[in-house]
């Protein structure tokens, strides 16, 4: 029976202890990210970097309550906020308009190294205990970085739940919520554990009306819909981690089908961390027809040639048809699929006789390959005002008859151009 009776308390014994554990951690973290309780202003309000704070946090420090002076000012507190404001008045202290603008949540930054979720919970205590940071909020970013692989330092592992904490759900949608003014979202969580915020925001409704520009890692695509009058949306791609899992859902056509919940949807940029296929730019094309700004990165694969090109595939892309498009940014020329891989990409082989020569070969090529893909672009999508193919912007010429011609600094001058960039003999240096 005493065996039975152990084995029937024991998720009582093992909840306590993971309880007192996440306490105790708690406690530490407390601790590491603000050892000694060196200051009096909230921690959030220093990971913003505001210059206003900077410059006074010595005349803050000397405030009996800096963050309800800095939270309350405008409202009624439970403090004696008179005296306070007036020792923040005798210290030439004034409270900038924009104080809250920018906030951030970032464990793993220049000069800030803490354990993700509790970092991001202690954050976001702050933040939702502060009115003004909730109403003025114009810029949101927040980035959690994990300590849970097998090379990440013990001591910060030790400190990072398996999981984003329950309370650390509920906050988010809280503070989301009451972020009134929120105009930019910028949201990078790492992927396993995005479900665990996409569930807890789908159960309690979670809509912000004001975001205009919305910027997102892989699997949050259902903030699309959430951010539903997003003008402006960026897609950075897949971490390495999930271009490796295998049987993962496809991050980038996931999120081309969400933005047909943003109608008002007109910038749109995306880094495919796997090929562009057909498949892709045809839903590209279907779901935010009124684009007028298009960024596109990652290589195109050799199912197909890039917009408006009619190469031996015969696949035709449809990009053509974003009849509002005027800027148009694409991958460098190696990435297009235009029969040019951007040469060695090891410098061994411009090494000794002839290296120098063909290394001119190779960049030469480079320019040659960036204008065929430059007068493509310009047949296929005559309404541009602005493009670039890699990190060579184009001049674009209109003519009378509506056509384009694009130009380069080195058009018309290409041996010339080649020289200047690669002078000397044709020889390279000896190993």
């Amino acid at each position: 029976m005493k065996p039975i009776l152990i084995l029937m308390f024991f998720p009582v014994f093992s909840w306590a202890w993971q309880k007192a554990i996440w306490e105790w951690k708690e406690k530490t973290q407390d601790f590491l990210s603000n050892p000694y309780k060196q200051s009096r202003v909230p921690q959030f309000m220093l990971d913003a970097g505001h210059p206003w704070i900077i410059e006074n946090r010595e005349k803050l420090e000397q405030l009996p309550d800096v963050e309800s002076y800095l939270c309350f000012s405008f409202q009624e507190s439970a403090v004696d906020s008179s005296r306070v404001e007036g020792m923040a008045e005798k210290k030439g202290l004034e409270i900038p308009h924009n104080l809250f603008d920018h906030l951030e949540i970032n464990n793993n930054r220049w000069e800030i190294n803490r354990p993700g979720w509790p970092n991001a919970l202690m954050r976001m205590r702050e933040i939702n205990r502060c009115p003004a940071a909730l109403s003025q909020v114009k810029t949101f970013k927040t980035r959690v970085y994990v300590y849970d692989s097998e090379y990440d330092d013990l001591a910060k592992k030790m400190l990072e739940p398996s999981r984003p904490p329950q309370e650390l759900l509920g906050l988010f949608a809280d503070v989301l919520g009451n972020m009134t003014s929120l105009e930019t979202l910028k949201w990078s969580i790492p992927p396993p554990y995005v479900h665990y915020f996409q569930e807890h925001f789908v159960d309690r409704g979670l809509v912000l009306p004001s975001v205009k520009t919305l910027e997102i890692s892989g699997r949050a695509h259902f903030l699309v819909p959430m951010c539903s009058n997003i003008t402006e949306l960026e897609y950075g791609g897949r971490t390495t981690g999930e271009r490796h899992t295998s049987g993962s859902e496809d991050s980038e056509s996931l999120l081309l089908q969400a933005t047909m919940f943003a109608p008002n949807l007109t910038r749109f940029g995306m880094t495919a961390s796997w090929a562009w296929d057909d498949s892709k730019l045809q839903e590209l094309v279907s779901y935010m027809p009124g684009l007028t700004t298009l960024y596109l990165r990652g290589g195109l694969s050799s199912q197909h040639r890039y917009p408006g090109y009619d190469g031996p595939s015969g696949s035709r892309l449809r990009v053509s048809s974003l009849k509002n498009l005027t800027q148009l940014e694409l991958p460098p020329a190696y990435s297009l699929d235009l029969g040019w891989d951007g040469g060695p990409g090891c410098g061994n082989f411009y090494f000794g006789p002839g290296g120098r020569d063909f290394e001119r070969q190779v960049y030469r090529e480079g320019l040659e390959t960036t204008e065929a893909a430059a007068a493509i672009v310009v047949e296929a999508l005559p309404r541009l005002t602005n493009f670039s193919i890699g990190d060579s912007q184009a001049n674009i010429t209109r003519y009378e008859n509506g056509t384009l011609w694009a130009s380069f600094p080195w058009t018309g001058r290409l041996d010339e151009w080649v020289m200047e960039a690669l002078p000397g003999g044709p020889d390279g240096p000896d190993w």
